[in-house]
């Protein structure tokens, strides 16, 4: 429950809105803002009968008048995890989410990936080094790595995008 002005705020409608903000004076176009609540990856949230529940998935359950169906999830368009704007919203399986978003090149690949202990550069001598014929067990003890890391390396399991 919100309060406004020391006044409890019950209905999860009415508290959705007070959590809204639309700046945009084309309110389709522009991406609706949530200023309520976030989870860590920048997702709206809110309380509903003391259940947490993501900021979108209830505009877009509010706006289509109806539940989402069991395994699917609420993409964005627009990419903006705090967007609750219905228009940015659409429909999707776990597969295509992921195809939109490497469609979109917003995959963590190589070096954007924040696990990643490798460069680019560091790659490509390893790709150098493994044509030259020597040993992935080599490679890895030069580099400070795991056999394994330079064999995924190389069969393209890992930085296949690097050549």
């Amino acid at each position: 429950m919100t309060k406004s002005k020391g006044i409890i705020i019950k209905d999860p409608i009415e508290r959705f809105w007070k959590n809204v903000s639309i700046t945009s004076k084309n309110s389709n176009k522009g991406c609706w803002e949530w200023v309520g609540r976030k989870s860590y990856k920048g997702y709206g949230i809110m309380k509903i009968k003391s259940k947490s529940v993501q900021a979108h998935r209830f505009s877009y359950e509010l706006s289509n008048q109806s539940k989402i169906p069991e395994g699917l999830l609420v993409c964005h368009h627009c990419d903006n995890p705090t967007c609750v704007n219905p228009h940015h919203l659409f429909l999707g399986t776990i597969p295509e989410n992921n195809l939109d978003r490497d469609r979109k090149g917003r995959k963590a690949l190589g070096e954007r990936n924040g696990k990643s202990k490798l460069t680019e550069d560091d790659v490509k001598k390893i790709k150098n080094l493994i044509k030259l014929g020597i040993s992935d067990s080599e490679v890895a003890r030069r580099f400070n790595l795991w056999h394994t890391t330079v064999r995924a390396i190389r069969v393209g399991i890992t930085w296949s995008h690097v050549q």
